[in-house]
């Protein structure tokens, strides 16, 4: 019979090196070829891992994933996230669906969405700052235009 993972596991530095954890809260905390479910620390290090969801105030992140990363500074390498909100990012050779920053500093990566008050490098980008604007007010006024036939249809 195997032992039960540990549902929370607290310290002041977890260093990992294969496996996986549930919930994560530690000063410093570094995952070599592993995982966590929610990870909230002051530092975090991945290389060859992945976390559903990060809170840090600094994130470097190396062939990882994340769900989510909330941080003050992030720094993904060949790393794949599906939402990024930080203060300032480092982006290279990296995919993000949805990246809020102050700051952002891409090299050849892709974004879905960008929203950013600046912007540094070359990156492939869905829908940028202009984009996400243009699609909400077109998105809107079909919605509006719909509903607007209906009720005319709904009178007659």
């Amino acid at each position: 019979m195997t032992e039960a993972q540990p549902r929370e596991t607290q310290a002041d530095v977890i260093h990992l090196d294969g496996g996986t954890l549930h919930d994560v809260e530690a000063d410093s905390v570094r995952i070599q070829r592993g995982g966590a479910n929610h990870i909230q620390a002051s530092s975090v290090e991945m290389d060859q891992g992945g976390a559903v969801t990060i809170e840090s105030e600094t994130v470097s992140m190396d062939r990882s994933f994340t769900g989510v990363a909330q941080a003050g500074v992030v720094d993904l390498h060949q790393s794949s996230a599906g939402a990024l909100l930080a203060d300032n990012a480092t982006i290279a050779q990296s995919r993000v669906g949805l990246l809020v920053t102050d700051i952002a500093q891409l090299q050849d990566s892709t974004t879905f969405v960008l929203l950013a008050r600046e912007v540094d490098g070359n990156v492939e980008t869905v829908l940028d700052t202009r984009g996400a604007v243009a699609a909400g007010l077109a998105a809107g006024a079909a919605v509006g235009i719909i509903l607007l036939v209906n009720r005319m249809l709904r009178k007659r």
